[in-house]
């Protein structure tokens, strides 16, 4: 038998491989297995030895048959594992979940235009005070995250960069549609030091 390229071993382990309900392998079933079975064993021979107990004492031919016949009236308890299912199948049905949640976003989820935005810029500007123009702005042109935004001092932001401070350090240029609303807001805004999370006061 010559050797399995990886696509086989591969296709193989789909078929081969099986999991239980919670998407685990069953290697632990070489110690479960017999638990379980001994579990069961155990709680069969304790129902018999409680039914034989009651029947002890001198010999009753009336008491034996109600004896035997209280044991095999009840069925035994029996416990068989599941077969579970292959990998290729867990595979598949995570595959389709994914899929499923794409079509939902992409049907329920609907991004702006180009047109739509800028006209949602450009009403902001005409609609909102200045700081909130120039955060809408600031997040859509400069690409800027809302934890670094919130974290944004005004000595970071100029009329050609806005750096950014943290972990890693980054300065993002400023491009000239952010420019005319960017230096309207750092002319109202003079407190040296304050970041734009604050409001107008």
């Amino acid at each position: 038998m010559g050797r399995k390229s990886p696509q086989e071993k591969k296709r193989l382990s789909y078929a081969k491989d099986r999991r239980n309900r919670y998407g685990e392998n069953d290697k632990s079933s070489r110690k479960n297995i017999p638990r379980h079975k001994r579990r069961v064993n155990r709680a069969n021979r304790h129902r018999e030895q409680q039914v034989l107990n009651g029947a002890r004492g001198s010999a009753d031919i009336e008491g034996a048959a109600i004896a035997e016949e209280s044991l095999l009236k009840t069925r035994p308890q029996r416990w068989q594992k599941s077969a579970g299912a292959t990998l290729g199948a867990l595979v598949q049905g995570k595959l389709a979940m994914t899929d499923e949640r794409r079509v939902f976003e992409a049907e329920t989820l609907s991004p702006l235009s180009d047109d739509e935005l800028g006209e949602m810029l450009s009403a902001a500007v005409h609609l909102l005070p200045l700081r909130d123009a120039a955060i809408l702005h600031l997040l859509y042109y400069a690409g800027l995250r809302a934890g670094e935004l919130s974290a944004l001092a005004l000595r970071d932001v100029s009329a050609d960069a806005v750096i950014v401070r943290g972990p890693r350090q980054r300065t993002v240029p400023i491009p000239p549609e952010l420019r005319p609303v960017l230096d309207a807001c750092l002319r109202e805004r003079v407190d040296e030091g304050a970041s734009w999370s604050s409001s107008d006061s």
